[in-house]
């Protein structure tokens, strides 16, 4: 829950609701499964069974080679480890000249029509198809316009003008080589009978009673570096004689969107880190194997987050168009993602740890745990994938490859390989409890012996509680 919950840090709109939606379904999911689908499961009683298909290869079959995997990777832990490290930390190096931009008509198919509608707007009709900044000043007082303003916004246009890559500007207070600040003053205050419309109606425009707009254009592409440029050193110098300058549009909404979601990941990153912890901790009472499970995480995450950069902004993988991400993007999926990749790592541990406090040691608690999960989670990733790369349109299919290829490593590489190579190499110290959260062995259940079955006494009574040994 603390994933989804995560998003409310950014504190927008579409990411508050997103964060509460998915706090609302993971309530929900909870709440089912613990009244719902019990109820059902005993209705349906030996119906349950009905219709079973028996595959050519049998459970115990897949368990035991689940069970030889794990033994094989402990044997040479750090001979398994360190390459699936290496290939992890190589596949994230990519997302160092991570760049993100809002979408915009580049992430249709040219064949959409709004695509093929902009590609001829830009083909017949160029000067629409620019890219256009605001800018706006707004002064104290009004009327907006007075002679020593009048003389700031011609400066302001002419060095708006000079900027590299602005190809023009639409602005009332544009000058010539006839037309200087003295003039356009007269003009604008005091218009010719001639001239009078056609100024009311600019001024009606771009003038309002205390602010004034004008527009500085580009042939740049939007997420372009030539384009945000302008817009920085637009900002660069606000003050306007009196007024301020202030720069809007699709550009300088990008600028700031990347800026909020840069400022504030760290805070959303640090909750789902601390809530993950603290979590894993209150559920196993371990305080190395969180840790481990957060390293795991992160380094599946990273990887796939490498790929996502790769493939959709350096432009591989037959990706014709490659752009920036959208800025919320990585956010999101760290956010989701964690939470997904937690599922398999709480569903490994506590197996792993049950066959612990069941006297297993270490070695044997870890084989016996990846036996008895990993046929399940890997199922699961199995079916995500195939719904993740089913995603079309190329801001979802970013989507869905990231989880996709983040699934498939943390399913593969850190699950089965890495798990049993970490948990081996940290041997009994997983198990490691802080001082006032050990239990007296003296007042605990019996332990069992190493190899015993679970939930047997050593003098050979069965019981019920399967869970048995030490705390």
């Amino acid at each position: 829950m603390e994933k989804p919950a995560s998003l409310e840090v950014f504190g927008r709109p579409p990411s508050l609701w997103m964060g509460l939606s998915g706090v609302l379904v993971v309530v929900l999911a909870a709440v089912v499964s613990l009244t719902l689908l019990p109820a059902i499961v005993s209705l349906l009683g030996d119906n349950l069974e009905r219709g079973h298909v028996r595959l050519p290869w049998a459970a115990s079959v897949s368990e035991e080679r689940w069970g030889r995997l794990a033994r094989l990777v402990m044997r040479r832990p750090v001979v398994v480890g360190l390459p699936i490290v290496a290939l992890l930390l190589a596949m994230a190096v990519p997302f160092f000249h991570l760049r993100v931009a809002a979408a915009d008509v580049g992430v249709l198919d040219r064949e959409a029509e709004s695509r093929r509608g902009f590609e001829l707007l830009k083909e017949h009709f160029p000067a629409q198809a620019k890219s256009r900044i605001l800018v706006a000043v707004e002064f104290p007082t009004t009327p907006a316009l007075t002679p020593a303003r009048i003389e700031a916004l011609y400066e302001l246009t002419e060095r708006a003008r000079g900027l590299p890559a602005v190809s023009g500007v639409e602005s009332l207070f544009s000058g010539s080589e006839t037309v200087g600040p003295d003039e356009l003053e007269l003009m604008l205050l005091h218009p010719s009978g001639d001239m009078a419309p056609l100024v009311e109606q600019g001024k009606a425009l771009t003038v309002g009673a205390s602010s004034v707009i004008l527009y500085a254009l580009t042939d740049a592409p939007t997420a372009s570096p030539e384009a945000r440029s302008i817009v920085r050193a637009l900002r660069s110098s606000r003050e306007v004689a009196d007024g301020r300058l202030v720069a809007g549009g699709d550009i300088a909404r990008d600028i700031d969107a990347g800026e909020l979601v840069a400022a504030r990941s760290p805070w959303a990153i640090a909750f789902v880190i601390v809530a993950t912890l603290l979590l894993v901790f209150l559920l196993l009472r371990s305080v190395v194997l969180p840790v481990e499970a957060v390293v795991m995480n992160l380094l599946s995450m990273a990887g796939a987050f490498g790929a996502l950069v790769w493939i959709f902004q350096d432009g591989n993988l037959g990706i014709a168009e490659p752009r920036p991400l959208e800025p919320g993007l990585p956010i999101l999926l760290f956010c989701v993602l964690f939470g997904l990749s937690m599922d398999y790592q709480v569903l490994l541990l506590s197996r792993i740890a049950e066959a612990h406090r069941g006297g297993r040691s270490n070695e044997e608690a870890i084989a016996e745990g990846l036996a008895k999960t990993a046929g399940v989670f890997t199922s699961a990733a199995a079916i995500m994938i195939c719904v993740f790369v089913a995603f079309d349109v190329v801001l979802i299919r970013a989507v869905g490859v990231g989880m996709a290829v983040a699934i498939f490593l943390d399913a593969t590489l850190a699950r089965t390989l890495l798990t049993p190579a970490l948990m081996r190499l940290a041997g009994e110290a997983n198990w490691w409890r802080l001082p006032g959260l050990r239990r007296d062995e003296r007042t605990g259940p019996p332990r069992a012996e190493p190899g015993q079955p679970i939930g047997v006494h050593p003098d050979g009574e069965h019981h019920d509680d399967p869970v048995v040994g030490k705390a």
